[in-house]
């Protein structure tokens, strides 16, 4: 008899545990289907640009990186969409987390009651500045970004080569520079190439880069480009 009270006790455990977990995944189910993550701070830590924080949602823990602000341990927090980097290693802290997700922007109330006036500003996603430096003349085999931009069908998924002033460079973000430049041409208001390079260059120089053309690239978090250069590499450069 008391064997069999064991058995019973032992199968309500189960039958209880699979409730719980099926509860979990209703309720991620509902946060997916929202876009709005509800999380309590449960660490904080901060390096020169972003803050990382351990936060926690319903029954998980997790990691997400934002750009650096002061931030409470304890305190509840909002954010909607967000971009996954699995084995992330962040240098300053030396140490490999592995899951990081970035995140544009916390919010101490759901995004969707903010009035429009409150709400965060795209991080990824500004729009470009025409540069007033001198038209590129490029080398033979090199694509000006007025013939991009007319006509990026036809370099989709095709590596080339293009030549412009640096006028803009984010350094370190989903683990890659992300480098603007223009060549002084341009068609249909489009005169702006993003670059994505482990590359390293400053602002004001003049570069040739090669790499991949992909379109409508959306990695989350307001990083979206209709056209992009991705993995590129410095073939030259000039200070001016």
């Amino acid at each position: 008899m008391r064997t069999r009270n064991w058995f019973y006790i032992v199968v309500a455990g189960i039958v209880f545990t699979l409730f719980a977990c099926n509860q979990t995944t209703e309720t991620r189910q509902k946060v997916n289907e929202s876009g709005v993550h509800k999380i309590t701070v449960a660490d904080v830590l901060h390096t020169t640009t972003y803050t990382y924080l351990l936060v926690k949602e319903n029954r998980d823990e997790f990691w997400i990186a934002i750009p650096k602000r002061e931030v409470n341990v304890g305190d509840t927090y909002y954010f909607k969409g967000g971009y996954e980097l699995p084995n992330f290693e962040s240098k300053e802290l030396n140490r490999t987390f592995e899951s990081l997700m970035l995140v544009e922007e916390i919010t101490t109330t759901p995004p969707d009651e903010q009035p429009p006036a409150q709400m965060p500003t795209t991080m990824g996603k500004k729009e470009p500045v025409k540069n007033k430096a001198t038209v590129i003349t490029h080398d033979a085999g090199e694509t000006s970004l007025a013939e991009l931009f007319e006509n990026p069908g036809s370099f989709a998924d095709k590596k080339i080569r293009v030549r412009g002033t640096v006028v803009k460079v984010n350094e370190k973000i989903m683990g890659k520079n992300w480098i603007h430049i223009q060549d002084g041409s341009e068609f249909d208001g489009k005169f702006d190439l993003t670059i994505t390079t482990q590359e390293m260059i400053n602002v004001g120089a003049v570069a040739a880069f090669e790499g991949t053309i992909f379109l409508n690239k959306d990695f989350g978090s307001g990083y979206r480009y209709d056209v992009i250069m991705e993995d590129a590499k410095l073939v030259s450069s000039t200070n001016l």
